[in-house]
């Protein structure tokens, strides 16, 4: 049943209005006040808000304010008898359904509080379809219905609770930490959540900062320090970029692994600790164990489980849900009633092809709300690069993060390596030779794209 809230300081109109509305079946509440109206909507949920401009001590803009804040999709209908063109342009900035004028025709009210009963149910029905669609494509803030996304998720659910250490590929922006994160949280490991920017840690630093250090271990080890390794232990160790691991200290870090164990500098005693190991990288990691910049035997310990993240252009069906969940993430920080986004920006949107992915999907969202004062985002909010994306300058591909040369290169790289199998009728020794490389360099290449083929254990020892 519809609910209707009426704010009115004058009795005798607050009544007609009240018997108006029981005859026609509405459940209703009546406020005299702004302070007793906040205390309604602070309990219960309405459709739609009928106000009096002018209340003792407050207006109905106060009103209309709050109930954009706590109720969003329920429509505030205002009544004036000082009508100026100034407060009904305001009144529909700040979303107001409608502004009336009294003495009012209640013909003319009941159809306008129908139209608008009728736009709160359907927004309503919209809102809870898109919140079964959410819950429905979404694991611990992972969103998406693509294939890849879907096996993903499925994938997610089932290594969540083992303690295997997870290598996390893909392009920048892809979206890493944030499946990091949703495993960490289906786990139920009762520590922290550490992230460990591998990149952004100086090389001198680094072995302290991750393993901790002892006092007087250098000259400016003035106490005892834990590492970041133990302010993980019941929890989840998240290594991002780490390929970037001075190869001195990977040692170190391969025996981490191996022994759950470490020891601080300057210590000669070690520590035991109980970490799920979670590593990623945008870089070839395979390219740089052959580049001698990652250690080998430290890469099979890290590639135990791999999860490959798909660029956004490869999975644009997801994007409509994406695009949902950020209006909503940003409309709530920045306090506003957004409706979602029209046809044609989404249209747009989804003509793009995100060289940055999903981080830069999320800039372009934040942007267009912050842009927005009310309603749905539209086309002249989106930047200027997304609405001439049929001509498009060639630097705006180095937005947001730019291209990922190593994951283009793996592309061509994977295809060259599948045309030598075929012409090689599936030897691996063969198709080696087709693309000049040695029979271990090749054999890394199948086991990073997970390519299967017949060889005789013979033609792999005579090769090597």
């Amino acid at each position: 049943m519809p609910d209707i809230l009426i704010v009115e300081d004058e009795e005798s109109l607050r009544e007609v209005l009240k018997i108006n509305f029981k005859r026609q079946n509405y459940s209703l509440d009546c406020a005299e006040s702004f302070k007793q109206a906040k205390e309604f909507i602070d309990k219960n949920s309405y459709d739609v808000v009928l106000t009096d401009y002018r209340l003792k001590g407050s207006s109905g803009f106060d009103v209309l304010k709050y109930q954009q804040e706590k109720m969003p999709l329920a429509q505030t209908i205002l009544m004036t008898a000082y009508a100026t063109v100034e407060n009904a342009i305001e009144a529909l900035k700040l979303g107001a359904y409608h502004y009336l004028i009294k003495p009012l025709k209640m013909e003319e009210l009941n159809a306008i509080v129908g139209k608008a009963i009728e736009t709160a149910r359907i927004l309503k029905e919209n809102y809870r379809l898109k919140e079964q669609l959410r819950k429905q494509y979404a694991v611990e803030g992972i969103i998406g219905k693509s294939p890849k996304m879907v096996k993903i998720f499925d994938l997610v659910k089932k290594i969540a609770e083992t303690k295997t250490t997870i290598l996390i590929t893909g392009q920048s922006g892809t979206g890493k930490e944030v499946i990091a994160r949703a495993i960490h949280g289906l786990s139920r490991r009762e520590g922290e959540f550490i992230v460990v920017n591998c990149g952004a840690l100086p090389e001198s630093l680094f072995e302290s900062e991750l393993f901790g250090h002892v006092k007087g271990a250098f000259t400016d080890a003035k106490f005892d320090k834990r590492g970041l390794v133990e302010e993980a232990n019941k929890g989840t160790l998240f290594l991002d970029e780490i390929t970037e691991i001075p190869l001195n200290l990977q040692v170190k870090l391969l025996g981490l692994l191996q022994s759950s164990r470490a020891r601080r500098v300057g210590d000669t005693r070690e520590y035991e600790v109980d970490i799920r190991v979670i590593a990623a990288t945008n870089k070839n990691i395979e390219s740089e164990v052959e580049k001698g910049r990652f250690r080998e035997d430290l890469y099979y310990r890290v590639n135990v489980i791999r999860i490959e993240l798909p660029p956004l252009k490869e999975r644009k069906e997801d994007i409509p849900l994406l695009v949902d969940n950020f209006i909503r993430l940003y409309s709530a920080e920045q306090n506003k009633a957004i409706q979602g986004i029209s046809e044609d920006a989404l249209k747009l949107i989804m003509n793009y092809d995100f060289p940055g992915n999903v981080r830069q999907l999320e800039n372009i969202i934040e942007r267009a709300v912050t842009l927005t004062k009310d309603g749905k985002i539209g086309m002249d909010v989106l930047p200027d690069f997304i609405r001439n994306t049929s001509c498009e300058p060639v630097s705006s591909i180095y937005q947001y993060g730019g291209i990922d040369l190593d994951a283009k290169l793996m592309e061509i790289e994977k295809e060259a390596i599948l045309s030598a199998l075929k012409e090689a009728n599936g030897k691996k020794t063969q198709a080696a030779r087709l693309l000049g490389l040695s029979f271990r360099s090749f054999r890394y290449r199948c086991q990073k794209y997970g390519i299967a083929a017949d060889e005789e254990e013979a033609e792999e020892n005579k090769e090597q």
